[in-house]
């Protein structure tokens, strides 16, 4: 109803500005009650929205409507499984095959500049790929970067239990690529190989020595234009740790900001002390430090178990251990947790409210503040803040044919255009998985409309009952006036 304003008009003997200020309180008043009546159907980092195990709408509130729906791409992999290892902020991911027709893991690489549906093994006459030698094979590939440079690791070929030898792979963004060994680092290396690279072209390697019966790892940390001797030799012995050996997968690189170093973290057995440990460092090897294990003062414990990702910042995020003590008893409780750059706390990840009571066991990070917890929920820095954590099942488009192949998350980019990440997805029955995922963010139809005109957030329920309330006062001040 639109009340319209005549000056001449009254009702009962009253002007109609009376009659228009009642009808405003009254409006307000309505306003009011009905805000403050209604049920708050924001979700917490556990609500409603699948922000629980495994997604799914968890009874209680409806849906919250995200701006954005996710889209499925199954991608074929060759051979019959894969293991994931890496991706580059285009979504491109490399890997290991198992179960191939000539027997044994193969590398593999996932480039939508190539297929936005198909994998390849490197050896594929589709990726062009020359100068593996005679006789070897690329037995996986374990790191590509936002050039497309790949490395990875070569065995003989009909073999599995042989030396692996490290290689770069480059020339991909040209169209034709061109593979060179790398090493070796060290001649009496039981096991040498690459682990990881980022965009700046930095490496790092990885090789073990079996030294009076125990295994004794090393790390060389160099750039792709660099030869081995260039390469800065990590050895564990200068910082006074015997007994060293660094679990190779669990070694994690950032990339550089500006003129500033990259950043490796990764998780240690230190052998003289029998126990794990995270470790942070520059790309140097300067800045050793370690994650902090602490008592609370009810008892409770807390350490942080090792960094399954690391921003570019230098936050390393993963799976950090609470025993809490309850009848006297310790009762230990894995949480998804972050280990914040120049920090000495162990901190939980967005979404994670109670450690203690934590349903999240693991935490991902990407260079926007994004979170994935447990492989299958996604906490969005700017939405989630006000909407809790949503399963990812629950972001994908309902009319979307390949929704039902969604099991899990390996990892996810950073933002692209529409401020939500892409995300490396599986589907699996059993382990390894047979077909990789590929999720990709689009603006739902009302959200285009909303970035497109740049719209203020819509404020919230209490703010407008506030508002509604202090015009209702306005209005009987006034009446009072009068």
């Amino acid at each position: 109803m639109f009340l319209r304003k005549n000056r001449s008009t009254t009702v009962q003997g009253q002007p109609h500005t009376v009659r228009t200020a009642t009808a405003v309180r009254i409006v307000a008043l309505a306003i009011f009650l009905l805000l403050v009546a209604a049920p708050n159907h924001s979700h917490a980092a556990k609500g409603g929205n699948g922000g629980g195990n495994g997604g799914g709408n968890g009874g209680g509130d409806p849906p919250v409507t995200a701006p954005v729906s996710y889209g499925v791409t199954p991608v074929a992999i060759p051979g019959s499984g894969y293991l994931y290892f890496g991706h580059n902020n285009d979504a491109a991911v490399v890997g290991t095959v198992f179960n191939t027709p000539a027997g044994g893991k193969r590398g593999m690489a996932y480039l939508p500049s190539i297929s936005t549906t198909e994998a390849f093994y490197l050896d594929d006459p589709a990726l062009a790929v020359s100068g593996i030698p005679a006789g070897w094979h690329t037995s996986n590939a374990v790191g590509i970067n936002s050039q497309g440079t790949i490395v990875g690791n070569l065995r003989q070929t009909g073999t599995e239990d042989t030396i692996t030898h490290p290689f770069l792979l480059t020339g991909r963004g040209s169209g034709a690529a061109g593979l060179q060994e790398l090493g070796p680092f060290d001649t009496d290396a039981e096991d040498e190989a690459a682990v990881k690279i980022n965009d700046s072209g930095d490496i790092v390697m990885h090789s073990d020595n079996l030294t009076s019966g125990r295994r004794i790892s090393t790390l060389y940390l160099g750039n792709e234009g660099q030869t081995p001797s260039e390469f800065t030799k990590i050895d564990f012995s200068s910082y006074d740790l015997t007994d060293v050996l660094v679990i190779a997968d669990s070694l994690q690189l950032s990339n550089r900001i500006g003129s500033s170093q990259a950043v490796l973290s990764g998780r240690l057995f230190h052998g003289s002390e029998s126990e794990f440990r995270t470790f942070r460092m520059n790309f140097d090897g300067t800045g050793l430090e370690f994650a902090p294990d602490y008592t609370e003062t009810d008892g409770s414990q807390r350490s942080f178990r090792g960094g399954s990702d690391i921003n570019d910042l230098g936050d390393v995020a993963g799976q950090a251990l609470a025993s809490p003590v309850k009848q006297g008893k310790i009762k230990n409780r894995f949480y998804g947790a972050i280990w914040p750059a120049g920090s000495d706390q162990i901190v939980p990840a967005a979404g994670v409210e109670n450690p203690f009571q934590s349903e999240w066991g693991v935490a991902n990070i990407n260079n926007d503040g994004d979170f994935l917890l447990n492989h299958d929920t996604l906490w969005h820095d700017d939405w989630s803040a006000t909407n809790g954590a949503i399963g990812i099942a629950d972001l994908i488009d309902p009319d979307d044919a390949n929704r039902d192949l969604f099991s899990g998350a390996h990892e996810m980019t950073d933002h692209g255009s529409t401020d939500w990440p892409t995300i490396i997805a599986y589907s699996q029955t059993d382990f390894p998985p047979e077909t990789m995922l590929i999720l990709e963010p689009v603006l739902n139809a009302s959200a285009s409309a909303m970035v497109s005109a740049a719209a203020i957030p819509e404020p919230s329920g209490v703010v407008l009952a506030a508002l509604a309330l202090v015009g209702l006062l306005a209005h009987n001040r006034r009446r009072r006036r009068a």
